[in-house]
């Protein structure tokens, strides 16, 4: 299960199945994708928000860093 609380609201619950592995793949597929499209216009429609994950080596892997980057999102 993941989800996420801000100064503006929560996010939706987003849940994975079990026994499904967690890489950055399935990170960035099931959870940063979903996040960015559907709880980000919600909460922070003017798209300023800074981003804070740990560092589980699927938020931390450089494929996950790239993906953030790209899209322009400042994270911690």
């Amino acid at each position: 299960m993941w989800g996420g609380i801000s100064y503006n609201g929560k996010t939706r619950l987003r849940f994975i199945k079990p026994g499904v592995k967690i890489n950055a793949a399935e990170y960035q597929k099931k959870i940063l994708a979903p996040f960015l499209a559907k709880d980000v216009p919600k909460l922070y429609s003017d798209g300023d928000f800074i981003f804070q994950q740990d560092s589980a080596p699927s938020h931390s892997a450089r494929s996950t860093i790239k993906f953030l980057s790209d899209r322009k999102i400042k994270f911690i």
